[in-house]
């Protein structure tokens, strides 16, 4: 099989004429197959590219590639000079079903064709309905934060004999092991290790997951829990991250409600806790549609944005 470097030279060094179309989509199925991480900057490059073919195989051939990067790419392409491209990218949108993308489809569903704006409508229509499954989901989720590790017991004071030499240097701590994204479907045990080898944390097992303490910056953490959850007929398995954020005073709501307008992705609710209200930051994902890379990109941002609302909040780094 060809390298990679031999198909993208043919790929874009080529001649780009509509006589080979074919030729170079095939080149891009080749590339695919391959698995080499590179392949995802060369389909990005592809959106611009302008045989309009290969701008849609492009947007079809991102869609095991769910970080901001792409999403906001695939969005662009909903201005696409092309409404079969339009198309396909409102398409790709709603099957992800990033609720960061609605303003974007509400403006393209003004489109001029009208395979674009019913496109654009059922994109809208699905990820409204995630938002709505995925809060009812998450209102059945206890709260159920592990107590702390307890603390390790103090070291025995020095034996008696000849004094010591000189003191030995700090002991080199060997970073943790990564753990390869499995192949093929993944279990909900793959996932967990697969998040914490990415977030360099031990994981501490729930009832219905494990949690994780996510560093932030050089000073601060924040614990995120992850739990599996199903709901439907038939049934189907949702991930879900979240995070605690504080006492949900009433005197905080206007906050709740400005973090959720600025934020991009998940959303802050009021959950209880022993009785008494507190702010959650969640996300809920489709766990046929997650991969062990995304898992930990979402529990990493669901950390880093409960900790900025914690900040808000003004109390002590405790969550």
């Amino acid at each position: 099989m060809p390298t990679y470097e031999e198909l993208t030279k043919d790929l874009f060094e080529g001649t780009r004429d509509a006589g080979r179309s074919f030729a170079r989509q095939q080149i891009v199925t080749q590339l695919l197959k391959l698995g080499d991480p590179r392949v995802r900057e060369s389909l990005l490059s592809l959106l611009r590219d302008p045989d309009r073919a290969l701008r849609v195989q492009a947007i079809e051939s991102l869609k095991p590639y769910k970080d901001e990067k792409v999403l906001f790419a695939v969005t662009q392409a909903l201005k696409d000079r092309d409404a079969e491209v339009r198309r396909v990218s409102a398409k790709w949108i709603g099957e992800l079903g990033d609720e960061a993308c609605i303003h974007a489809l509400e403006a393209a569903a003004e489109d001029e064709s009208w395979f674009v704006q019913y496109e654009c409508n059922g994109a809208i229509e699905r990820i409204r309905e995630r938002v709505r499954e995925a809060k009812a989901i998450f209102r059945a989720v206890p709260i159920e934060m592990p107590a702390p590790a307890p603390a390790p017991a103090p070291a025995p004071g020095p034996a008696p004999g000849p004094a010591p030499g000189p003191a030995p240097g700090p002991v080199p701590v060997p970073a943790p092991a990564r753990v390869a994204p499995p192949k093929g479907k993944s279990t909900n045990d793959d996932l967990l290790r697969h998040v914490a080898s990415r977030l360099c944390t031990p994981a501490r097992r729930t009832k219905t997951g494990a949690a994780f303490s996510v560093q932030i910056g050089e000073d601060r953490k924040q614990t995120v829990q992850v739990t599996f959850q199903k709901s439907g007929k038939p049934p189907r398995e949702f991930v879900v991250f979240f995070t605690e954020c504080g006492p949900a005073e009433p005197a905080r709501f206007g906050d709740a409600l400005r973090k959720n307008f600025r934020m991009h992705f998940g959303s802050i609710a009021i959950q209880d806790k022993d009785g008494h209200p507190y702010f959650v930051l969640f996300d809920v994902v489709p766990r046929d549609a997650i991969t062990p890379d995304f898992a930990a990109e979402v529990a990493r941002k669901v950390a880093r944005h409960g900790d900025d609302f914690e900040k808000v909040l003004g109390g002590p780094d405790k969550h």
